[in-house]
């Protein structure tokens, strides 16, 4: 049986993001410097980033390859991306590292945004739930 994801967002899954990210950077690096004519805007980037981490996590759960792979393009079909719009605007933020790492900390941030407010929202839907189990009585 897989492991339940707790919901955190792990310090070793952010290491393993950053990791991926840095890798990235480095084998790309004796690539063209010039932005790709269909670079995907910054802040649509960071978002996907996210979708990203939850589809490692997915991904953690499902250990099967296929079903990575049509999450991701359903994913980023969402956001009318294509898989290859998205390596080639990967790879073009990834090569300043230093501006990755902040990209990364922003979409770090926007998932433990994500995180308190599901949290926030199930803790609320289960003491209302209390509640009127209480008045019932």
């Amino acid at each position: 049986m897989k492991n339940q994801p707790s919901g955190r967002i792990s310090s070793s899954q952010t290491v393993s993001l950053l990791m991926v990210m840095i890798l990235t950077s480095l084998l790309s690096t004796g690539c063209s410097r010039s932005a790709p004519a269909d670079l995907i805007d910054e802040d649509l980037y960071i978002d996907l980033l996210v979708e990203a981490h939850l589809l490692s996590v997915i991904h953690q759960i499902y250990d099967e390859p296929e079903i990575h792979e049509k999450a991701r393009r359903l994913v980023l079909g969402n956001y009318n991306i294509s898989p290859e719009q998205f390596d080639r605007s990967h790879r073009y933020y990834s090569r300043d590292v230093e501006a990755q790492q902040e990209r990364l900390k922003e979409a770090r941030r926007r998932l433990e945004e994500e995180h308190s407010s599901v949290a926030g929202h199930y803790f609320r839907e289960k003491e209302r739930l209390r509640e009127s189990l209480v008045e019932s009585e």
